[in-house]
C-alpha cells in the first residue's frame, strides 16, 4: 500500500482522546484525516485538517460492520483507527470483516484483552505471572471482618472498570474503609481495594505488534492536577530499563498488538517498581510523546499499510499537558519547559477545537439550569 497519502477514518471521533490524535496525524501532510462521530459536535470536527465528518446515533457496542462500512466507503478511507478501548473491541471482533474494505492498526486479540480487561482481570494476571504490583483485593464482601486482609494501609477503593483516575477514593485505615462501605453511600458495584505505594509516579506508553515493541516513551510526573488521581499535568520523559524490562515481559506474555499505556510506581523507601494500571487505548499525555519525538497515532498507521517503521528516539523532553499553566509558570515549576513544549504548541496551531468545547460546554451548562421563576 502506497503511503504518499494515507486517508485515516476516527471510529469513535467523539472520544476524549480524538483531538490528541488528530493533532499527532495533523504532524504528517501525507494524512487526510477523517471522523465517524456518535456526538455531533466533537472538538475534532472544528479542526482546519479535518477533510470530512460524519455522524451515527448509536453507543460503540451497537455499531454494525455495515454501518462502518458505509462510513469507509462514503470517506474513501484506506485505515480504520480506533482511539479506546470500545471502540478497539469492536474492530477486534470484526476484525475479519473489516479487513475486506479497509486496513487497521495493529491490534491485540480478545484474549489478550480479557486477561487484562479490569482492573481486578489484571490483579490477577499480574500475580499469575509474578510481575510486582501492590497488594490488591476484590471487594466481594466486605462485611466480613477479614475480608481486608493483606492489605495494607492507606489503600484505595478503585473500580474495576474505570479510567482518568475518576470514582477513587482514598482510605487511611481499615475502620473508615469498612464504615464507608456498611453505609453504601457511593460505593461503586464492583471494586477492588489496593495498598498505596508511596514514592514517585512513573509512566510507559507502547505500541507494538506479535509481542515486539515498535516504539515507547517512558516518562515521569512532575506537575500533579489539580483533581486528586487524575492524569498530570507535568511530565518528564526519560528512560528507565527496569519499566522497560516489565514492559517487554508483559508484550510477549501476552503476544500484545497496538497500543497500550502503563502505570508505574516507584517506592520511595526501597527503589522498586510496581505496576499499577494497564490501559489498552490511547492516553492523555499522547502529545507529551509528540512532543518528545514519538508520533504513536503515525506509526500505528505506516504498520496498517505495511510501510516501514522508523525507530523513533524519545528526547529527555519536559511537557506541560494542561492548559490551565502558564508558559511563564509552567517554565517556572517545570524546568527546561517553553511555550514549545506544552500543550499550548497544537492548541493555537489549530484553536478552533478548544474554542469550540468550551462553547459547547457553556451552552450545556446554561441548558441544564432551571428555568427562572416568574
Amino acid at each position: 500500500m502506497s503511503t504518499a497519502s494515507l486517508r485515516v477514518l476516527l471510529l469513535d471521533g467523539e472520544s476524549e482522546q480524538a483531538i490528541g490524535i488528530g493533532r499527532c496525524l495533523a504532524q504528517a501532510p501525507e494524512v487526510e484525516l477523517h471522523v465517524l462521530s456518535r456526538d455531533p459536535h466533537p472538538p475534532l470536527r472544528y479542526s482546519r485538517r479535518r477533510a470530512s465528518f460524519q455522524t451515527h446515533d448509536v453507543p460503540i457496542n451497537d455499531l454494525t460492520v455495515d454501518m462502518v462500512r458505509g462510513a469507509v466507503r462514503r470517506s474513501g478511507a484506506q485505515i480504520l483507527f480506533p482511539v479506546l478501548e470500545p471502540a478497539i473491541r469492536f474492530c477486534v471482533a470484526h476484525r475479519a470483516e473489516l479487513e475486506i474494505c479497509v486496513r487497521l492498526p495493529p491490534l491485540p486479540c480478545v484474549s489478550a484483552l480479557d486477561r487484562i480487561g479490569d482492573k481486578w482481570a489484571l490483579a490477577t494476571f499480574l500475580q499469575a505471572n509474578q510481575i510486582p504490583h501492590p497488594p490488591t483485593l476484590l471487594l466481594a464482601n466486605p462485611h466480613r471482618p477479614d475480608a481486608l486482609n493483606g492489605i495494607r494501609f492507606p489503600a484505595l477503593v478503585k473500580p474495576i472498570h474505570g479510567s482518568g483516575g475518576q470514582n477513587i477514593k482514598r482510605f487511611e485505615g481499615a475502620p473508615a474503609l469498612s464504615e464507608w462501605l456498611r453505609n453504601g453511600a457511593g460505593a461503586p458495584a464492583e471494586a477492588i481495594v489496593q495498598s498505596i505505594v508511596q514514592g514517585r509516579d512513573l509512566g510507559c506508553s507502547v505500541l507494538c505488534q506479535n509481542g515486539r515493541i515498535l516504539a515507547y516513551t517512558i516518562q515521569e510526573t512532575r506537575i500533579y492536577s489539580a483533581r486528586p488521581f487524575a492524569p498530570p499535568a507535568g511530565i518528564r520523559f526519560l528512560e528507565d530499563e527496569r519499566i522497560l524490562s516489565v514492559i517487554r515481559r508483559l508484550a510477549h506474555i501476552l503476544n500484545w498488538s497496538g497500543v497500550a499505556n502503563f502505570d508505574f510506581r516507584e517506592d520511595a523507601g526501597t527503589g522498586e517498581i510496581f505496576l499499577l494500571d494497564f490501559n489498552p487505548r490511547y492516553w492523555s499525555s499522547l502529545l507529551g510523546s509528540l512532543a518528545a519525538g514519538v508520533n504513536f497515532p503515525l506509526l500505528a498507521c505506516l504498520a496498517a499499510a505495511d510501510a516501514p517503521i522508523p525507530q523513533p528516539r524519545c528526547a529527555p523532553t519536559e511537557f506541560v499537558c494542561a492548559h490551565f499553566h502558564p508558559a511563564y509558570l509552567a517554565s517556572r515549576r517545570t524546568p527546561g519547559a517553553t511555550l514549545q513544549n506544552t500543550i499550548w504548541r497544537y492548541t493555537l496551531a489549530d484553536p478552533l477545537p478548544r474554542v469550540a468545547a468550551h462553547l459547547h460546554r457553556g451552552w450545556r451548562r446554561l441548558r441544564s439550569r432551571p428555568p427562572i421563576a416568574r
